[in-house]
């Protein structure tokens, strides 16, 4: 994408080749009790021009980063040992050796210089227990993109000590309401970096990225019937892939990129369709019968969809096979079930439920079995979108009043609000890992 193309490695590995622990799996993160590692960060060094405020803003955010991860606890400065920041300034003077009996097992430092227009940044990861190098990368993106450069340490030095890639990188589209219009914007996981995507004037509803993170496809009341459109967010432009008369709705991109399940008028009734995702004037229809049906989902393996029908009198989550064949019906509690989201991992199917008048977030197993509630007593809960990692939802939530963006752990701890506008703020869907 192009806030990542811009931003160039240009330096792999700095020094000290003879330990480097690549791949090394420091934390078991699938163990049942998830104990936060804890990791020293040093204050970033700054040079060449650059000032000490874009040195803490780096290391704030990379910070930031590490911590709502919930893989690890940053150390205060306050715990460093005594005499360990002398040797920070120069890595090659850092004595590891100080640090030996102190709670800390990963030590971080790093550096900025401002080179023109553009940042130089390089980060050094160090094993405190086995007191040896373990990686580093140089960075050099423009001042703009600093915050994408931050992230994208925060999920390098994730990877190297958990096994597992890190998903500060990643986006979150959503729709946001501001009275007059309802238009697409994008932010960053930790919250930041919030961004308007679309001007259209008009309504637009259910963002869905494509596998690649360069297209988000919605649905725009533009031309006064919900057709469905497809933006680019390198060109930063829109096209039309969908314009039957009546509803073209909900729209989810197959695993491979090549074709968009969404919900197309069919007579008097929605019907899941698939369409192939340049434009196609004939849509595949999966679904037949009586009912009405929504929000398609693909498995992982593109071999499955999840969807809503109310065929059955009340809106349930059923599957069926990418081919129309293999309908089954998965929820059979609750009156009122909708927004399926097929984890990454494959293992579970997320969804709302109605409970008492108010949504909550519920997942299960692809078949149906070990439902389990996410959230409680906090107002509605609707439209949860997996991480690609399938360690967090993200979800609407009008628990304040208004409807944000929040965030949390796949098993409903940790809940953490994500946007913060005065404005309506809903239908989150969750960026692949971008390039």
């Amino acid at each position: 994408m192009r806030w990542c193309s811009r931003i160039i490695i240009f330096c792999i590995v700095l020094c000290l080749l003879q330990t480097i622990a690549f791949g090394r799996i420091r934390i078991d993160i699938y163990g049942p009790v998830l104990v936060p590692f804890p990791v020293a960060v040093a204050p970033f060094t700054f040079s060449g021009g650059a000032s000490q405020g874009i040195a803490m803003q780096v290391e704030s955010i990379l910070i930031n980063d590490l911590e709502i991860s919930g893989f690890f606890s940053v150390t205060d400065i306050k715990g460093f040992p005594p005499g360990a920041m002398a040797g920070l300034k120069n890595p090659k003077a850092i004595d590891l050796a100080l640090w030996s009996g102190m709670p800390q097992e990963a030590l971080v430092s790093g550096g900025i210089t401002l080179a023109g227009e553009n940042v130089d940044a390089h980060f050094r990861l160090f094993d405190l227990v086995e007191q040896s190098f373990v990686t580093g990368l140089r960075y050099r993106a423009p001042l703009a993109d600093l915050r994408n450069m931050s992230h994208r340490m925060a999920d390098e030095i994730t990877f190297h000590l958990t096994g597992q890639v890190g998903v500060s990188h990643t986006k979150i589209a959503f729709i946001l309401n501001n009275g007059k219009s309802k238009e697409v914007y994008v932010i960053d996981f930790d919250g930041n970096g919030i961004t308007r995507l679309t001007n259209h004037d008009s309504i637009c509803l259910s963002p869905a990225w494509s596998p690649d993170g360069k297209n988000i496809a919605y649905t725009c009341f533009r031309k006064r019937n919900p057709d469905l459109y497809v933006y680019n967010m390198e060109r930063k432009n829109f096209r039309i892939a969908s314009s039957r008369v009546g509803v073209n709705g909900a729209p989810a991109w197959s695993p491979d990129g090549t074709k968009i399940a969404l919900m197309i008028r069919d007579g008097d009734r929605s019907r899941i369709a698939i369409v192939n995702s340049i434009g196609a004037a004939n849509p595949l229809f999966l679904t037949s019968g009586g009912g009405n049906e929504a929000s398609p989902v693909w498995s992982p393996d593109g071999q499955k969809l999840a969807f809503v029908s109310d065929r059955s009198g009340n809106p349930q989550i059923y599957t069926i096979g990418s081919n129309g064949k293999g309908l089954t019906r998965i929820t059979f509690e609750g009156k009122y079930n909708a927004s399926p989201a097929w984890s990454p991992v494959g293992d579970k199917i997320a969804f709302c439920s109605m409970i008492n008048g108010n949504f909550d977030i519920f997942v299960c197993n692809p078949d149906g079995r070990n439902i389990q509630r996410l959230t409680q007593n906090a107002g509605n809960n609707e439209d949860p979108t997996w991480s690609p990692d399938g360690r967090f939802i993200a979800f609407s939530s009008d628990r304040r009043g208004i409807s944000n963006i929040y965030c949390m752990n796949a098993n409903g701890a940790n809940v953490r609000r994500v946007t913060f506008s005065k404005f309506q703020e809903t239908g989150p869907a969750w960026s692949p890992y971008l390039i």
